[in-house]
């Protein structure tokens, strides 16, 4: 609980914005859902930026048809009505590629900010993102339209930007990604509903990239990929860019068809320190997933998935090295991800396929995993694979039984004393069975370790 409120109070506080307010139907938007509204929309939030901020109004019962735009430092995008996104490449521009683009440009985020702070997204309307032709182009062939050789854009990138509150809104459809936080600090994000159909392609919920201090709570999801995924940038250009992810929450949230609670595949710059909190799910491809592969490099690590229920998921619990459909050799440690310190406690699964998908390398093995009070019931086939991962099973709490590769054995609740309590184990984190305190990570916030 300590490491959870020292991470709230660091994105709790945000300069208060100020300003005038500036409605995009006084700058010239019709809002008819056809007539193209992007000049008036861009008009409206320089008119706000040439004023150092204020609150952008999308006005109730209007669509207003617009490509991307870009908002700056203090503004308040007041979405009421519904911003309409063209499915068409011609209402967007080119960006360079980017450290978690693989090398290939894309198309510019329908919403972007970029080296700004200060900035909320909210209003109770919606962003809908039209994705069915960029999921096509992207399935088929990235050079038809509308992709036209480009990666898609996102619905709403957040780039380089300090300070961010997004709450109150609905992203539907993305092209790509939906809510893209790309190496910004200090973001609370909280009653966003993300949807899309449960076949479309990428279209992530919440993606925490190169960036620290979040909070995301109350929300929900329901599309074709990742619900939540934490990264830090793709292979050379993640390790280059180099910021790591870290210190993250993610609670009280609600799931419907997803590929899971992920961190990676793309995490090459690590991802430490993120809690999963009281989530659960339904219909989804996993609950808990971890992935990497060889070439991306990088450490995941003190990672705690904790109170998660899950209802008709494919892979309860889901944690690879071996992400890649094709073979990848064994390479240098610089490209080899390491999986370090992997907290899964008070889970529950119903009706699952698969319960356990654990898969190391044999070079770099998942270590120190601890696993306490999880109960898989009516799983088809409890163990899909089990390979070099290490750690702890507490074989009274874990049922029906324990993943067969990883030690099982009581870890009790000792006392309040980190100390005492990290010596009674092999590995140096482990959970209070009773009161659920991560000791490890509070250890090193007060100095044990």
């Amino acid at each position: 609980m300590l490491l959870h409120f020292i991470i709230f109070c660091s994105i709790s506080y945000f300069q208060q914005i100020h300003g005038q307010t500036y409605s995009v139907l006084q700058f010239g938007a019709i809002g008819n859902g056809k007539t193209d509204d992007t000049n008036a929309i861009r008009a409206t939030l320089a008119a706000a930026n040439n004023s150092n901020g204020g609150r952008v109004v999308f006005d109730s019962g209007y669509t207003f048809l617009s490509g991307c735009f870009n908002v700056t430092s203090n503004v308040i995008l007041d979405v009421r009505g519904t911003i309409l996104v063209p499915q068409n490449s011609s209402y967007f521009v080119p960006v360079p590629a980017l450290p978690w683009m693989g090398g290939i440009p894309g198309w510019q985020s329908i919403v972007r900010s970029y080296n700004a702070q200060n900035i909320t997204i909210t209003g109770g309307g919606v962003i809908d993102g039209q994705g069915s032709p960029w999921w096509d182009c992207a399935r088929n062939n990235l050079s038809l339209p509308p992709c036209n050789g480009f990666n898609r854009p996102n619905l709403v990138q957040l780039y380089n930007t300090i300070d961010v509150v997004v709450y109150n809104i609905h992203l539907k459809d993305s092209p790509m990604w939906n809510l893209h936080l790309a190496n910004t600090t200090n973001v609370h994000i909280y009653n966003v509903n993300i949807t899309a159909p449960s076949d479309s392609h990428n279209t992530d919920g919440y993606d925490i990239d190169c960036s620290v201090n979040m909070l995301l709570e109350n929300s929900f999801y329901n599309g074709g990929d990742d619900a939540i995924a934490v990264k830090s940038g793709i292979d050379y250009f993640g390790r280059t860019f180099g910021r790591t992810t870290a210190n993250v929450i993610i609670r009280n949230m609600t799931i419907g068809t997803s590929h899971g609670l992920s961190i990676g595949s793309e995490m090459s710059a690590g991802v430490r320190n993120v809690t999963f909190q009281n989530i659960t799910m339904n219909g989804s491809g996993a609950g808990p997933r971890i992935k990497s592969q060889r070439g991306r490099g990088g450490v995941v690590q003190d990672i705690t998935y904790q109170d998660i229920t899950l209802y008709n998921v494919d892979t309860a619990i889901d944690i690879t090295m071996n992400y890649s459909k094709k073979y990848i050799p064994p390479t240098n440690d610089t490209a080899t991800p390491k999986f370090i310190n992997i907290n899964i406690v008070n889970l529950h699964a119903e009706n699952s396929n698969y319960g356990w998908y654990l898969d190391g390398l044999p070079e770099s093995a998942v270590n120190n995993t601890f696993l306490s009070n999880i109960t898989l019931t009516n799983t088809k086939h409890l163990i899909q694979l089990c390979d070099y991962t290490y750690g702890i099973c507490d074989n009274s709490t874990v049922l029906p039984y324990c993943p067969t590769c990883i030690q099982a054995e009581p870890c009790v609740d000792m006392s309040s004393d980190c100390t005492q309590y990290l010596g009674q184990c092999s590995s140096p984190v482990y959970l209070f069975v009773e009161n659920r305190v991560i000791c490890a990570i509070l250890a090193k916030i007060v100095g044990l370790e």
